[in-house]
């Protein structure tokens, strides 16, 4: 019954629309047009496929129209569903009313398609009832008009969905060179300290889920949640060793690199896009990363998966599934890394004006309200399951992190060798954006990606820190990179209207290319330069193994992690203690010391079987130690364990408590002393 009506009304509204304009409708090559507009089948190479139940049958009369899967194409127009909103199902109920001009086709839900351009979304909660015009006119072939120019802009503007726009050749030979560029860094060193301390961190957790076995606070001081990350690169570090631990961390880089693309074509263009992705894939921090098996790769996938469900929302009317996903992922990427709540600002302004763009700013402020209230939800959450440890870290590792005596000038100089360029770039594209005359709320969107690269220069400058700059630079350098895209994609079809543009970009394309490989080549030697920073372990590993089995105990090293993960097989985590921070209760009276008076106390007392020093973070607590050891006589050293770094060489040294035999008393012979005047008889003889 409903679509016998509906049919009534498309035969009227047609045939008023030809009385009015005395512009009839009819078929072209078999395919339908309508008020002189291109062949649906003509449209249909636009953005979205469109599916049209059957053409104009022979039995029909003039001046009916056929509705075909709920779409109607006006105006060589794709169907308004698909320019206002791919994922919105349509429902024509709408007549023409006799008010509207010539071209002008109302439609039901508030839309209006108006000669082929873009629909004009209108207030949702007005519903056109058109009356019925008197008369209806005979339809016959008319000559076809082109599409209004808004509706190829929208065409070129919106990304396909086809599997080869989704990863084009240029993403694919990126992701190909960036994957290069990291690998050949997977086994240019040993492990560093991090990645040492959150593997072995991994495995202890996952004992403690098997087995129940006890575990320490990790999650009072670690910078992360340790249950995310750690079990995981664990897992990769059982299947393949530290290399298969750094490959996983590669993949989750690509992944990021994957977001940024998806993310910048949708804010711009497939050009810029391309930039884009280029430039973040040759940065230093991304290709050091990528063979970096710490919870840093994951949790900038984490957040860059979350930034491309905020901008992505925009394109479907009903995004509540998108941008749920995108506050879950948001809460994961804080918890992964706390650092990353910086940028949660950056994401919830981003969702309010990629979404206010396209819908309005009411659906813009719901929908980034919806992201901000859910990742906080999951937060809390999230921090509710791992109770008062983890607040604790979080407050002490990230938000009121000590002052660590860096000068803020010094962290802003390193900053600008790092990702200065692109940060460059990212204020050029904000001017050129202002001098092309895009839209305000495109403009702000790219101030916002520019502004997002300052954040982590500026906080660590505040606590005076260079700890971890060169890889929580690339968290901000994601974002600066898409504006960063969008300059080298506007300057390189710069050039005079007049002049063809393929004749001009023979000389901007290859010149913004230029800029990116200059990027890649910079960022080459800065990411070899990274993994050089720590001293290989290798001959100090192989030491530990021998000796540790000749002497079993307790082991004392500046920085035992390292050690520990090599020898995690056998020896427990509570037997390795570190000359950060120590305390010790003398057993014969029971005072409880701490640090160096600690050290002092153990040493007296044999409690640690191996001592490594190498004098370099904790060198003057180091020194210390070693007049302990002289005092102590019972402690010798066994090796030296040589090491070399981008500093040079330097070595390890390794003490061992072996006390001195006691040698056996045996008693002095027994010597009989003969007088001089013995025998003589006397004095007066």
């Amino acid at each position: 019954m409903a679509r016998r009506k509906l049919d009534q009304y498309f035969r009227a509204g047609t045939a008023w629309l030809v009385r009015e304009t005395g512009r009839p409708v009819g078929l072209a090559d078999g395919d339908l047009a309508v008020n002189g507009s291109t062949p649906h089948g003509a449209v249909a190479a636009a953005e979205e496929t469109l599916t049209f139940g059957a053409v104009l049958p022979p039995s029909l009369d003039p001046g009916q129209l056929p509705l075909a899967n709920g779409h109607l194409a006006v105006n060589g127009s794709t169907p308004h569903g698909a320019v206002a909103d791919a994922e919105e199902t349509l429902t024509f109920g709408a007549v023409l009313p006799p008010s509207l001009a010539p071209g002008q086709l109302p439609l039901a839900n508030g839309h209006l398609a108006v000669n082929g351009s873009a629909a004009v979304q209108q207030d949702e909660a007005a519903e056109l009832r058109p009356s019925m015009p008197p008369s209806l006119a005979p339809v016959q072939s008319v000559e076809p008009m082109q599409p209004a120019p808004e509706v190829v802009a929208t065409a070129q503007a919106r990304p396909r969905s086809s599997w080869f726009t989704l990863a084009p050749l240029g993403l694919l030979c990126i992701l190909t060179i960036q994957a290069i560029l990291s690998l050949r860094l997977v086994w240019s060193n040993t492990a560093f300290l991090d990645e040492a301390t959150y593997l072995y961190v991994g495995h202890v957790e996952l004992a403690h889920w098997l087995t129940g076995t006890s575990e320490p606070a990790y999650a009072a001081y670690l910078s992360g949640a340790p249950v995310i990350y750690p079990p995981l690169g664990a897992l990769a570090n059982d299947i393949g060793g530290l290399a298969a631990a750094r490959i996983l961390s590669m993949c989750f880089m690509l992944g990021a690199t994957c977001c940024l693309w998806g993310m910048t074509s949708r804010l711009a263009d497939r050009r810029a896009a391309f930039f884009a992705a280029a430039i973040f894939a040759g940065l230093g921090s991304t290709q050091y990363l990528g063979a970096f098996a710490t919870y840093d790769p994951m949790a900038l996938f984490l957040m860059a998966a979350a930034a491309w469900c905020a901008v992505a929302a925009r394109d479907h009317s009903d995004s509540s599934f998108i941008i749920l996903a995108g506050a879950v992922l948001l809460a994961l990427a804080n918890a992964c890394k706390y650092m990353t709540g910086l940028f949660d600002p950056v994401i919830i302004l981003l969702a309010f004006l990629s979404v206010a763009s396209k819908r309005g700013t009411k659906r813009g402020v719901a929908r980034a309200g919806f992201v901000g209230v859910a990742s906080v939800g999951s937060a809390a959450v999230l921090l509710g399951l791992g109770g008062s440890y983890y607040l604790h870290a979080i407050l002490y590792s990230t938000v009121i992190r000590a002052f660590n005596g860096d000068s803020p000038r010094l962290v802003l100089m390193e900053s600008v060798h790092a990702i200065g360029l692109v940060l460059l770039l990212s204020a050029l594209g904000v001017v050129v954006a202002l001098i092309a005359r895009e839209n305000r709320i495109q403009v702000r969107i790219l101030m916002l990606l520019a502004g997002a690269g300052l954040l982590v220069p500026l906080d660590q400058a505040r606590i005076h820190t260079l700890t971890s700059l060169s890889k929580h630079l690339d968290f901000g350098g994601w974002f600066a990179a898409a504006a960063a895209g969008y300059a080298l994609a506007r300057l390189s079809r710069i050039g005079p209207p007049k002049l063809p543009w393929r004749l001009l970009q023979v000389v901007t394309v290859p010149l913004a290319l230029v800029v990116v490989v200059y990027l890649g080549t910079l960022g080459r030697a800065q990411s070899g330069n990274f993994t050089q920073i720590w001293p290989n372990s290798t001959v100090l590993t192989a030491d530990l193994k021998s000796l540790t089995r000749s002497h079993p105990g307790n082991y004392l090293a500046e920085d035992y992690d390292v050690p520990e993960y090599y020898l995690e097989n056998s020896i427990p985590w509570d037997r390795w203690f570190n000359t950060w921070s120590f305390t010790y209760t003398v057993p014969r009276t029971g005072e409880t010391l701490t640090n160096l008076p600690a050290f002092a106390a153990a040493i007296q007392d044999h409690y640690f079987s191996l001592i490594i020093l190498d004098f370099g973070d904790t060198a003057a607590v180091d020194k210390s130690i070693a007049q302990d050891i002289n005092q102590s006589g019972d402690y010798h050293i066994v090796s030296e364990a040589r090491y070399w770094d981008k500093f040079g060489t330097g070595q390890f040294t390794i003490w061992a408590y072996q006390p001195l035999p006691v040698p056996a008393y045996h008693p002095p012979p027994l010597v009989l002393f003969h007088h001089p005047l013995q025998g003589r008889g006397g004095v007066h003889d």
